[in-house]
């Protein structure tokens, strides 16, 4: 198990203050001869990595705390120094904080004493990755090169071995409630520019033109054209996923909460996480998060609170209907089967039906969704569906084992709930069971998991949440 004294900073031994000085000499050796921007990054890299090794817990609260912002701030930091070129190697952070906490858990799975329990979920898991892992040899029926396939394993699973992070973080009370809350921050500031950006569109895409990132884009419905908010995501659908787990974040903050100020701090922050969500103009998201609320709310019997909160979600929802333009028969496209967006999804399953029909094994990684178009173009299909994804990649016995994994992550984090008292583990167990909920719908229609840092911020806490149990029985024996 990953160990981690609480609240108190460890002090490092001497050969880590040894190689943090070396790669601190050897940073200012390169520059004093005129080394490299690359030779400054790897110096750099060499520190953050000893301290992310050695303080593995707040390496993980770090982690989530940024995920909110990192794109924005990689980005624009970038352009603004004039090294663009350099902000897609920047952007490996999170791969490379997830590297090194892996191979934390790995040194500690050898040389630690702590008692191990193995779970039918870490199997399965486990298996879920190997198994990606094995199409990194194979080239598919479109011979992608090796670039590719590493991309679409990127994309379509290594974020799942923040899983095993979750499981080995030796975490105290305090450390617990720092890794649900370290995300709280960020949200609100991306709640605050995706309202910046409905508001006032041209004034919040010149700033974001003027930093050279992504401006929010526009959808037509029915000749209406609604700004999607893309906020500090730099994406609406990748802030329509962002949101799924913030709701049932907040949701579980505001049924939990045990005074009235946490209620009002915690209902506003769920109406704002609502409304960022309505601003993406995402209906599968949108939808999902309903069961979302209602089963969180079901969970902790917290139905006053519920009404409550769907009177002023309903005032917000009839606010942005009104500012949009938006009428009755714009509303009615929205739920319209012969609607473009509709027909396309429905014409891309077919396509990936018969796709699974003729390579039942996949094509390979790399050949569908946002991977496939980057570096095979018209030849990559997007199928729309994150499950028909994987099935068109690796085949359907995959995409069926990754259902699996997601419903019984479901399960145990429900059952953790039940059986667990501390506030701070069951706010983080309800919102690991709920967003699966929230995840497992949203999956039909739309490649869900592809927000590669969110999806490891929910494996890392889905890591915590099936180990409740044991973490708040350890608290209760020191």
């Amino acid at each position: 198990m990953i160990y981690q004294r609480a609240i108190q900073h460890r002090t490092f031994r001497r050969r880590e203050i040894a190689l943090l000085l070396g790669a601190a000499l050897f940073l200012f050796a390169a520059n004093a001869v005129g080394g490299t921007i690359i030779v400054a990054i790897l110096a750099v890299v060499i520190i953050l990595g000893v301290i992310a090794f050695r303080m593995p817990v707040w390496t993980a609260v770090f982690f989530v705390a940024f995920t909110p912002v990192n794109r924005f701030v990689i980005q624009a930091t970038f352009h603004l120094a004039g090294l663009e070129g350099f902000s897609s190697i920047a952007g490996l952070w999170r791969d490379a904080l997830l590297g090194i906490l892996c191979a934390r858990v790995i040194y500690d799975a050898f040389f630690s004493t702590t008692p191990k329990r193995l779970r039918y979920l870490d199997i399965l898991v486990l298996f879920f990755v190997g198994l990606s892992a094995a199409y990194l040899v194979y080239p598919g029926t479109q011979e992608t090169d090796a670039l590719t396939r590493i991309q679409g394993f990127r994309t379509d699973s290594s974020f799942m071995l923040a899983y095993f992070v979750g499981r080995s973080l030796r975490l105290s009370r305090p450390n617990t409630r720092w890794l649900v809350l370290a995300i709280v921050p960020g949200s609100v500031l991306v709640a605050v520019v995706a309202v910046w950006q409905f508001a006032a569109p041209a004034s919040a895409n010149g700033v974001f033109d003027a930093l050279g990132l992504r401006e929010a884009r526009e959808r037509d419905i029915a000749g209406v054209g609604l700004i999607r908010a893309s906020s500090l995501l730099l994406g609406d659908l990748a802030l329509s996923f962002y949101q799924i787990v913030l709701v049932a974040l907040a949701s579980a903050l505001l049924f939990h909460a045990k005074n009235t100020l946490r209620r009002w701090l915690a209902g506003g922050f769920l109406v704002a996480m609502i409304g960022t969500l309505i601003l993406t103009v995402t209906r599968s998201s949108i939808i999902a998060a309903v069961p979302v609320v209602v089963i969180a709310a079901q969970s902790t019997r917290a139905y006053g609170r519920l009404a409550v909160l769907t009177a002023v979600c309903l005032a917000v929802g009839l606010a942005f209907v009104v500012a949009s333009g938006l009428e009755p028969e714009h509303l009615q496209r929205l739920t319209d089967p012969g609607e473009a967006s509709a027909q396309a999804r429905l014409i891309a399953a077919a396509k990936s039906f018969d796709i699974v029909q003729d390579n039942p094994l996949g094509q390979g990684l790399g050949t569908a969704g946002t991977i496939g178009q980057r570096y095979l173009g018209a030849a990559a299909i997007t199928n729309e569906s994150w499950y028909l994804q994987l099935a068109t990649e690796m085949g359907p016995l995959v995409a069926v084992l990754y259902v699996a994994i997601v419903l019984m992550t479901m399960v145990l984090a429900f059952l953790a709930y039940r059986n667990i008292e501390d506030v701070w583990l069951r706010v983080l167990a309800l919102t690991v069971a709920t967003a699966a909920i929230g995840f497992l719908i949203v999956g039909n229609f739309l490649h869900a998991w592809e927000n590669t840092v969110l999806s490891m911020v929910y494996w890392l806490y889905a890591g915590v949440a099936v180990r409740a149990r044991e973490l708040e029985a350890s608290w209760t024996r020191r």
